[in-house]
């Protein structure tokens, strides 16, 4: 809403939850709603730039990074209204049954705490389980069930900060199935496909593996901020005090300088799990934070290549000394983990999300974060009875032949309760057999699953979100080796074609009058041909 007497550009920003890709842009145009299209982003730039300066109507969707996209508007015209649309599509993460569904509603820290005037969230749940359960621990929202598949939650606020990120978790009835299978294939094309691997089953007190656990806990200055320290220690005890008597154990506080418990590992009893805790509560936030000294000194305690080897690595994600450099970080995590499992619990608003994922991600662990406001209890119970039980570590499926570009590439370890998200294509349709092989306590096991990848022209949303996965990976590689040109000119082929919004791509919403002789869907229409001929129409 512009409330001014004169016509102004409007900028929106809005993170998107981690793992989504926007679909679509659209913007209210001449009293009606008008879809955007996906170009290069300086092309976009350059065309938007030309219709603002003579003051007529466009609409520019760019990526910011780290998940945060902006759009700007021009004009909204003197004391009226604009509306943008950004539809989104993600797979929403699911641990031991519970679905978690994020919406990005915190404006407090992007507007200086202004009231928002108001706000309607209104979300529809319908799952082919059973649902158990319906609740947000964030706000106040009425819960309407509708059999029992299906369920709605919604709320209303007005004139309120909105502080708190939307959550909503969604309990499901647990079925036996531990590998799920979507597919789409249309006629004269091939065909793209999703598997979840959702390991259920607990595992019993007497097969679990013996494991050497590393805690590393972020003391630094920016801990003190928001209660992040607090959080971070309590979240720290919890794990300790989740250990095994089969397992050993290491804490490491680290802030410009790295200060350990103990030098080795201690064994996991009464006596030494109290200890710890104490040592921890004791710890105080002052000084900077050196991140990568801290991973090299927790993976230097490893003693026993044949024990599971997990780092739990508490903090709220800036390094400000030794090495900066995220990509330098990473990059020496490579190959260099020692077998160890990297798991990132991130703390607060201001995170280097990016960097705690890529962290797990090349050590084969996860991640998970709690904001300031949220339960901690939950959380970390959460994550470390995740980490606590380990179901297949070196993990890999076999699809059968015709499978290819499949990600992520490498695969993480599976624990009870989490989730895996594979996407690939497949040239022809038909029956399948896909083993998911992987070894526990040394020893190989091997999960057979009979699924069909369909014909069919059902889950068209598989190829964008497919696109969205190898997009991913292709930006990683700029940023870990460097960039190329074929590297950027892949990733914009993908991106216009799927209409995907990247560093290199943005979302142009134009009237074509307005273009000066230039016709925006000529101009999509020779980008998308390229990326066609370029993949030969197998991407």
């Amino acid at each position: 809403h512009n409330n001014s007497a004169q016509q102004l550009e409007g900028t929106y920003l809005f993170p998107l939850p981690r793992g989504a890709t926007v679909s679509q842009f659209s913007m209210t145009m001449f009293g009606k709603m008008v879809r955007g299209e996906v170009i290069e982003a300086e092309q976009a730039r350059e065309i938007y730039r030309s219709i603002v300066s003579r003051k007529r109507d466009p609409g520019l969707l760019e990526y910011m990074g780290s998940g945060l996209f902006r759009a700007r508007v021009f004009p909204i015209m003197p004391h009226d209204d604009l509306t943008i649309r950004i539809t989104y599509q993600q797979v929403v993460p699911e641990d031991e049954g519970t679905l978690e569904f994020r919406y990005p509603l915190a404006t407090d820290r992007l507007n200086g705490g202004t009231p928002v005037s108001s706000v309607v969230v209104d979300v529809k749940v319908e799952s082919s389980d059973e649902i158990k359960a319906v609740f947000s621990p964030t706000h106040s929202v009425e819960i309407t069930r509708d059999g029992d598949n299906k369920a709605s939650a919604s709320m209303e606020r007005k004139g309120q900060r909105q502080a708190n990120d939307y959550l909503l978790y969604v309990g499901r009835r647990a079925g036996a199935v531990g590998l799920s299978v979507q597919s789409h294939q249309p006629v004269a094309s091939e065909g793209t496909f999703m598997a979840v691997i959702t390991p259920r089953t607990r595992v019993a007190k007497e097969q679990r593996q013996p494991k050497d656990v590393i805690y590393v806990l972020d003391t630094s200055g920016s801990m003190e901020e928001a209660g992040k320290m607090v959080q971070a220690q309590k979240a720290l005890v919890h794990g300790l005090r989740t250990l095994g008597s089969e397992d050993r154990f290491g804490v490491i506080g680290f802030a410009s300088a790295v200060r350990p418990f103990r030098d080795q590992l201690l064994a996991a009893n009464k006596e030494t799990v109290g200890a710890a805790v104490k040592w921890v509560r004791e710890l105080s936030p002052r000084g900077g934070t050196n991140i990568s000294d801290a991973l090299k000194q927790a993976l230097a305690m490893r003693a026993d290549k044949d024990r599971l080897f997990l780092v739990v690595f508490l903090t709220d994600g800036k390094p400000t000394m030794g090495e900066k450099n995220a990509d330098l970080i990473v990059k020496g995590l490579e190959g260099n983990t020692k077998g160890a499992r990297i798991f990132t619990f991130g703390v607060g608003y201001d995170l280097d999300v990016n960097l705690l994922d890529r962290i797990a991600e090349v050590s084969g662990g996860a991640r998970d974060y709690v904001m300031p406001e949220e339960d901690i209890e939950i959380v970390t119970s959460r994550f470390f009875r995740k980490v606590s039980s380990p179901v297949l570590q070196d993990v890999s499926v076999e699809f059968g032949d015709g499978v290819y570009d499949v990600y992520p590439r490498k695969l993480p370890a599976l624990f009870a309760g989490s989730q895996v998200v594979v996407f690939g294509r497949y040239r022809a349709a038909g029956d399948r057999v896909l083993r998911l092989k992987g070894t526990l306590a040394g020893k190989a096991v091997v999960h057979e699953y009979e699924t069909t990848f369909r014909k069919t022209e059902d889950a068209d949303y598989l190829p964008r979100l497919w696109a969205h996965r190898k997009i991913g990976y292709l930006l990683d590689e700029i940023r870990l080796h460097g960039q190329t040109k074929e590297l950027v000119d892949e990733i914009i082929k993908l991106a216009t074609k799927h209409a995907i919004v990247t560093p290199y791509t943005a979302g142009l919403v134009v009237e074509e009058s307005e273009l000066q002789g230039r016709n925006l869907r000529d101009i999509v229409a020779d980008a998308r041909r390229r990326a066609d001929r370029s993949s030969g129409r197998r991407g």
